[in-house]
């Protein structure tokens, strides 16, 4: 194994991760991309369509039937910007909340059978070289 077959692990990790974890989702009733929009949104509150689809790799227009359906169901809503009234932001609701614990609580179980066999400080070290190689590829993307 070579430098050359990192990107194509850290690909296929997070494929097989987000499998993994929608193989334990399924009983909440949220598609996989429902639930990827979710954790964004409550990970950055107030951000947009265009930054939420940037954060999952989707087109922006992809986004409107889940975003809808999330809304409609009130899990989601969208708020005017203060300072620029096109602008429209991206919130949980307190319905959302305990879509996310269960979320969260599924998450806590996979990640020790995933991590398995890896001692803390690989796990230290894991997460500060991973950290950097996305920091690295952030730059990178912000030059284009």
């Amino acid at each position: 194994m070579d430098e050359q077959d990192i990107e194509f692990l850290i690909c296929d990790i997070s494929v097989l991760w987000r499998r993994a974890f929608s193989l334990n989702t399924k009983e909440i009733g949220i598609s996989t991309i429902e639930r990827r929009i979710i954790l964004n949104v409550d990970r950055r509150p107030g951000a947009t369509q265009i930054e939420i689809a940037n954060l999952i790799d989707i087109e922006p227009q992809n986004l409107t039937k889940p975003l809808d359906r999330l809304i409609a169901h009130q899990l989601l809503e969208k708020r005017l910007d203060g300072s620029d009234r096109r602008v429209k932001r991206l919130y949980i609701t307190k319905n959302c909340i305990p879509i996310i614990k269960k979320i969260c609580n599924i998450a806590e179980d996979l990640r020790p059978m995933v991590m398995a066999g890896i001692s803390e400080k690989d796990k230290k070290a894991l997460l500060k070289n991973i950290s950097a190689m996305k920091d690295s590829l952030e730059a990178i993307c912000l030059k284009k």
